[in-house]
């Protein structure tokens, strides 16, 4: 009977931690969800639940970046190699036979991700006037600058208005830190 017991208290110890690590990841891909909304904000795009949807929230943030919805494809290739590698073992002769083909096609699908997103996260931050190259290599392989690309001041060149690049140049011999910012007084 003693045994008993300590197996429902081991029991109970598992779904505690299992019921803390699954609020802890949900919490995580919360706030994860609202820095990608305070990117798309500045594009004027969609409202905060919509970046809870995992994959449209990268088809949203390829319309912020004014790439097509389908690269979305480019972005996901490595969970779509996977995938594809464990149905095909599945159909042909068992759960891992298919296995076998992800040491060629995995790295190969890791690369285009990480171009992909460079290229996503790039034409981000050029549009919000940074750097295509320099921001999106950042964001893409550390994710840390997302968050300066988020939370900063910076807004869309261009027909959405504000941003860096539609300010007009300053005079000979005067820098655009004399002038007043915009909007204020």
């Amino acid at each position: 009977m003693e045994a008993m017991g300590c197996l429902w208290g081991l029991a109970g110890v598992a779904v505690w931690l299992a019921l803390s690590a699954l609020s802890l990841g949900l919490g995580v891909y919360a706030l994860f969800a609202y820095v990608l909304y305070r990117v798309g904000r500045k594009f004027r795009r969609d409202s905060y639940p919509r970046y809870l949807i995992p994959v449209y929230n990268l088809i949203l943030l390829c319309r912020c970046a004014d790439l097509p919805g389908a690269y979305v494809v480019l972005l996901l290739a490595p969970g779509a190699v996977a995938l594809a590698g464990v149905l095909l073992g599945i159909l042909l002769t068992g759960p891992f036979a298919g296995v076998a083909l992800l040491p060629l096609l995995h790295p190969l699908a890791w690369l285009v991700a990480a171009g992909a997103h460079t290229v996503l996260w790039g034409r981000i931050a050029q549009r919000l006037g940074k750097d295509f190259w320099l921001w999106g290599i950042l964001v893409a392989f550390f994710w840390l600058p997302l968050l300066v690309l988020a939370f900063d001041d910076s807004l869309p060149a261009g027909r959405e208005g504000g941003g860096y690049l539609t300010a007009p140049p300053a005079p000979p011999g005067r820098s655009r830190r004399d002038d007043p910012p915009e909007g204020r007084p």
